[in-house]
């Protein structure tokens, strides 16, 4: 299968779009989960941090921590005020929940080993927790009571698919742009390949009517005031052509009577101009 010029501009043109589009759907995406997640990550810390505040005003007053009452209702504020925390809650270092923004939840023991390793590592973490088959990003901050013991924590939980849906509302938006623009892209590249192979065409249609020796053509002139390379050889070919005629016609002239004498068929001179040798032929004569 062989491609004309404009085939091919078109087709270079597709690859360059898709490979383009392809490469910025994906690191885009891949970029936006990392920051987004981060994002919610640092959020949802700093809304662990505000219930931990509110529990260490309790504990100053020398309330031990299993012997407060209510404070469920601040754990369920957070999950009303926020709505793409899930939970909120505090635990003692056994996992036993003592405050869940669910109060179905309360007295709980969680067993995970790795949700407990962290509960009992008295540092800031994040870590994936399954709750019911379902998937969580779990922020857990330890709490200290006044000597500075650590009795607990306080765990923040938003869903895993929450970045997922995010993510894919991204995705989605992009390919609905990316075709905006490859349709836009693939209209002007179209126009480009024409605006190309146009002018090709006609000088290639030229060359093929000098070939069989039709001379009376003529070069659009809008190709010769062009000021790109496509002007520049629309001028050479003007050039050549007209070198063509005058070439032509200067022959014709030279060569008129011996012609003549063919037309007449005079064979003998004909072989000998066949032959380059002219002047024998006159010689003879």
């Amino acid at each position: 299968m062989i491609l004309n010029i404009r085939t091919k501009i078109i087709f270079i043109i597709i690859f360059i779009l898709l490979f383009s589009i392809i490469t910025i759907i994906l690191t885009t995406s891949n970029f936006f989960v990392k920051e987004y997640s981060a994002a919610v990550q640092s959020r949802t810390f700093a809304i662990a941090q505000s219930l931990k505040l509110q529990l260490d005003r309790l504990l100053e007053l020398g309330i031990p921590l299993e012997q407060i009452v209510g404070f469920e209702k601040q754990c369920k504020d957070i999950t009303d005020k926020y709505e793409d925390i899930s939970y909120a809650m505090v635990l003692n270092l056994d996992g036993r929940i003592l405050f869940h923004s669910d109060p179905s939840q309360h007295d709980k023991i969680l067993t995970d080993p790795v949700f407990l390793s962290n509960l009992k590592s008295a540092k800031e973490n994040v870590q994936d927790l399954t709750i019911k088959g379902k998937s969580y990003y779990n922020i857990m901050i330890p709490i200290f009571d006044d000597y500075g013991q650590h009795i607990g924590a306080v765990s923040v939980g938003f869903p895993v698919e929450l970045i997922t849906e995010r993510t894919s509302k991204l995705i989605i938006y992009s390919i609905v742009v990316a075709c905006i623009s490859f349709i836009i892209a693939l209209v002007l590249g179209v126009f480009l390949s024409n605006s190309i192979s146009r002018p090709i065409r006609e000088l290639t249609d030229i060359i093929e009517n000098i070939s069989t020796g039709k001379l009376d053509v003529e070069i659009n002139p809008k190709l010769k005031e062009s000021k790109d390379e496509i002007g520049k050889l629309a001028q050479a070919f003007d050039r050549t052509i007209v070198s063509l005629k005058l070439a032509m016609k200067q022959s014709g002239i030279k060569y008129s009577s011996e012609i003549k004498g063919i037309s007449e068929g005079d064979l003998m001179k004909e072989c000998l101009l066949k032959k380059g040798d002219l002047n024998e032929f006159k010689q003879a004569t």
